[in-house]
C-alpha cells in the first residue's frame, strides 16, 4: 500500500513512511552512500522519482489521518461522482482528538447554560438570560428541563438528568399555567421529549406522563374535520385568536411522528388513528405536490395561495419521510406524498441568487416568488440529503435523486454562507435575494431551468449554477457585495442551519460540513453567550455588542442547537441515522415495524 512502503529503485530498499519521515539530512545522505547503485545513478529523473513519491506517501498518510472519519459514516451515491468542497478557513486535516474537544466544548456549553436555567429559572419554563428571570410560557411544566432530557443522557449529565427525572415523577399535566395548551409545541417538546426519554432509558414513568400529556391535547381534534385545531382551552379546541378561520399545515402534520411511536408503545390505536386521519387528508388535497399554508377550519378545503417549506409549513413535510422512516418503510403511501413533495419544492421555489448564484428556497404566494430565505428552511437540505442517504435508487424517477442531492448540498452550502458573511458569526432571520432576472421575471432564476442548460450543455463544470462552493463576503450588504438583503436580522438560537451541516456531514462524509458546524459554534460563543453562561438571541447579526442582546434563552438550544452541534463533532455514533428518527425537536425515537397485531388492530393495509 502507498501509504506505508514506496520503492525507489531496484536495488534501493523499500522505505516504510516512518522511516523516510525520521531521516535527517546526515542519515539521507548515508543511505545514498551506501547504496553503489543509487551513487552511480544520481540523475535528475531519480531525485525526481524520490521526491514525487516521498509526496504520495505525505498525501496518502495525510488522507489516512481522516479516513477513518469518513469510513465511519456511508457516502452518498455522489460522493465519488464530484470532487469535496475545500473549506476556506478551515483545515480538513482536523485530528480525532481535536473532535473529541470540541464536543466536550459543545458539552461545556450546555452544563453552562442549563446550569443559571436551573439556578434562576427551574422549574418554570425558561430563563430570561440578561435580567435572571424566569418565565413560564409553554404550560408551566419546565419546558427547558423536559426538552433536555435527552441531550443530558446524550452528554452522560447524570446529576442534571436525575433531577429532572424527579421532576417529571411529580408533574400534574391536568394543570397547566397557560389558559390554552398549544397543540403543535406541546407535542414536539413535551410528548416528543418523554417519549425519547422513555424509548434512550426504557423508564415507564416517562411513557406514562407522555400518554398523559397527549391525553391533554385530544380534545384539539374535536374540530369539524377532526384535524387538530391551535390548542386546548378547558377541555375544548381553541383557535389562535389572529387567523382563526384556518388551520395551519405545520400544526395538524406535525404530530404523526409523536403519536405513531405513542401508539406502538402503549398499545393505544386512538394515537395511530389521529396520525393517519391526518395523512390521508392531506393525500387528498396534494394536487401537485406542496400544500398551501392554510386550510379552512369548516371545510378542510387549502384556503389560501402561499407555499413554502418554512414558517407555517415545514415540518410537515420532514414528517412524511420521518414517518414513513419511523414504522420501518411499512407505509408506502408516506413515501410517495414525501417524494411528490419535494420535486413539487425543487420546480417551484428553488431559485439561484444574481451575481454570486447562490442556491436558495423561497415562499410562492399567487405564483409570485418573494425571493425570501428563511432561517427555518435551511432544515430543507438536511432532509433531502437524508431522504437520500437512506431511500433506494427505485424509489426515485430517473435522474432524480442526483438533482435531490444537487439541491442539499447548493442549499445547504448557502446556510453556510448565511452565516460566514456576518461580522457576528451568526445567521440572520430572514434575507430577501437580488433576483436574478428582476423583480417580474420570475422564471430566469428558476433553478431547475439552469439545471438543465447545465445538462444539455454537457455537465462542463464539476457542480450545475448553485451548488458549487461560495466565498464568504464579511461586509455590508447589497446587490453587488451579497445578493441579499436582511428582512430580519436577528438570530434566535435556531438549530436548523447546524442541523443541515450534521445531516450533511453524516450523509456524504465530507468534512467540510463539520469544520463548519464548528465555526458556527465559535460565532454563537462569540456573539450569543452572556455573563453567568447562559445564551440569549440577538439582534443585527452583522455587528458585535452585547447591547444586541435580547432577554431569551429557548428551549430548542438545549433540545436542538447543543444536541447537533454534539452530535457533528462525536467520533462515536450513539444515535445511527438508520436506527432512529428525529422528530422535528431533536428527540430521537427508534425506527420499528408494526407488528401483525398492531397491523389488525390499527387497521395497517
Amino acid at each position: 500500500m502507498l501509504g506505508h512502503v514506496c520503492y525507489i529503485t531496484p536495488t534501493l530498499p523499500l522505505l516504510t513512511l516512518e522511516h523516510m519521515l525520521s531521516l535527517n539530512s546526515e542519515e539521507a545522505g548515508k543511505l545514498i552512500q551506501g547504496n553503489p547503485s543509487l551513487r552511480y545513478r544520481r540523475r535528475l529523473k531519480n531525485g525526481v522519482l524520490i521526491v514525487a513519491c516521498i509526496a504520495l506517501v505525505l498525501l496518502y498518510s495525510f488522507r489516512s489521518r481522516i479516513g477513518d472519519a469518513w469510513a465511519s459514516f456511508p457516502r452518498s451515491d455522489f460522493s465519488s461522482e464530484r470532487p469535496m468542497r475545500e473549506p476556506y478557513s478551515e483545515t480538513s486535516l482536523t485530528p480525532n482528538t481535536t473532535w473529541n474537544w470540541r464536543a466536550e466544548q459543545v458539552k461545556k456549553a450546555f452544563k453552562t447554560a442549563y446550569s443559571q436555567y436551573q439556578k434562576y429559572a427551574f422549574p418554570a419554563d425558561e430563563l430570561r438570560p440578561l435580567s435572571n428571570h424566569s418565565v413560564n410560557n409553554f404550560n408551566g411544566w419546565g419546558v427547558t428541563a423536559l426538552d433536555s432530557i435527552d441531550t443530558m443522557i446524550l452528554m452522560n449529565l447524570t446529576e442534571e438528568y436525575e433531577k429532572v427525572r424527579e421532576h417529571v415523577s411529580t408533574l400534574d399535566f391536568t394543570h397547566s399555567t397557560s389558559s390554552t395548551l398549544p397543540f403543535f409545541e406541546t407535542v414536539i417538546r413535551y410528548v416528543g421529549g418523554l417519549a425519547s426519554a422513555y424509548y434512550l432509558t426504557g423508564d415507564q414513568m416517562f411513557l406514562n406522563s407522555a400518554e398523559s400529556v397527549a391525553k391533554e391535547l385530544l380534545p384539539a381534534f374535536d374540530t369539524d374535520i377532526a384535524l387538530p385545531a391551535y390548542g386546548v382551552h378547558q377541555h375544548r379546541p381553541s383557535t389562535n385568536g389572529w387567523n382563526s378561520q384556518n388551520l395551519f399545515l405545520a400544526e395538524i402534520a406535525s404530530f404523526q411522528v409523536e403519536f405513531k411511536y405513542l401508539a406502538h408503545a402503549t398499545q393505544q390505536a386512538k394515537y395511530f388513528e389521529h396520525a393517519e386521519r391526518a395523512v390521508q387528508h392531506l393525500k387528498q388535497h396534494q394536487g401537485s405536490g406542496l400544500w398551501p399554508t392554510n386550510f379552512d377550519m369548516t371545510s378542510g378545503k387549502p384556503s389560501n395561495t402561499q407555499f413554502t417549506v418554512a414558517a407555517l409549513a415545514d415540518s410537515a413535510y420532514e414528517y412524511l419521510l420521518k414517518g414513513y422512516l419511523l414504522s420501518g418503510r411499512t407505509e408506502p403511501h408516506l413515501l410517495q406524498m414525501y417524494l411528490a413533495s419535494m420535486r413539487d419544492a425543487i420546480s417551484r421555489l428553488v431559485y439561484i441568487s444574481k451575481t454570486r448564484n447562490l442556491l436558495y428556497v423561497t415562499d410562492v404566494i399567487d405564483g409570485r416568488p418573494l425571493h425570501n430565505m428563511q432561517h427555518l428552511a435551511c432544515f430543507f437540505p438536511g432532509l433531502l440529503a437524508l431522504g437520500n442517504h437512506l431511500l433506494p435508487e427505485t424509489a426515485y424517477q430517473r435522474g432524480e435523486k442526483e438533482m435531490f442531492q444537487f439541491v442539499a448540498e447548493g442549499i445547504a452550502e448557502t446556510c453556510w454562507i448565511l452565516y460566514a458573511d456576518q461580522v457576528s458569526g451568526v445567521g440572520p432571520e430572514e434575507v430577501r435575494f437580488e433576483p436574478y432576472g428582476g423583480n417580474d421575471d420570475h422564471q430566469a432564476g428558476k433553478w431547475v431551468n439552469h439545471f438543465e442548460k447545465w445538462k444539455s450543455d454537457g455537465r462542463r463544470t464539476p457542480w450545475p449554477p448553485g451548488v458549487g462552493p461560495a466565498k464568504p463576503v464579511v461586509g455590508p450588504t447589497g446587490t453587488v457585495n451579497r445578493d441579499y438583503y436582511y428582512n430580519n436580522d436577528g438570530w434566535y438560537l435556531r438549530p436548523e442551519a447546524i442541523e443541515a451541516m450534521y445531516l450533511l456531514w453524516k450523509t456524504t462524509g465530507d468534512v467540510v460540513w463539520r469544520e463548519r458546524a464548528w465555526k458556527m459554534f465559535e460565532g454563537i460563543e462569540r456573539s450569543a453567550k452572556v455573563p453567568g453562561g447562559a445564551y440569549a438571541t440577538r439582534r443585527n447579526v452583522n455587528v458585535e455588542g452585547a447591547q444586541l442582546h435580547n432577554d431569551d434563552q429557548q428551549s430548542f438550544f438545549f433540545a436542538e442547537t447543543l444536541k447537533y452541534l454534539y452530535l457533528a463533532f462525536l467520533e462515536d455514533d450513539p444515535w445511527p441515522l438508520d436506527k432512529i428518527v428525529f422528530n422535528t425537536e431533536a428527540h430521537p425515537l427508534p425506527v420499528f415495524a408494526w407488528s401483525e397485531s398492531e397491523k389488525h388492530s390499527f387497521g395497517i393495509a
